[in-house]
């Protein structure tokens, strides 16, 4: 199983709800996992995100991101991915300075990008 996670690090009222590729992924994809939680998403949402993270064979991170704001309880889910070992295809919107630290820590080699149609020409689903 492929899972697509959407992780948007920004203040509550920029947070979008709901990943600019999920309809997308439906429809091309429609066996593809989708997770979304933002650093405001709470330790329930958290534990099922572990979960899927446990169950999945292939990881695509989606990183949006927003300055300096606390990765707040995705710090949580974040460590689980890098406990996981399991190999990532990361894709990150924006700066976070504390993220990208903790991404190299993780040896994960994020590409950036700035539009979703970026993310659509290499997803590779």
């Amino acid at each position: 199983m492929t899972l697509y996670l959407y992780l948007q690090i920004k203040p509550l009222q920029r947070i979008l709800f709901t990943s600019p590729l999920a309809g997308w992924l439906k429809n091309e994809a429609p066996e593809v996992i989708v997770f979304e939680a933002d650093n405001h998403s709470d330790d329930f949402l958290m534990n099922k995100g572990k979960a899927f993270i446990d169950q999945a064979d292939h990881l695509v991170l989606h990183l949006d991101l927003i300055g300096t704001e606390p990765p707040g309880s995705l710090s949580m889910l974040l460590e689980h991915i890098r406990k996981s070992k399991k190999t990532v295809r990361c894709f990150v919107e924006g700066e976070h300075q504390l993220l990208h630290k903790m991404l190299s820590l993780m040896h994960i080699e994020p590409l950036r990008i700035d539009s979703v149609d970026m993310i659509k020409s290499q997803i590779n689903i």
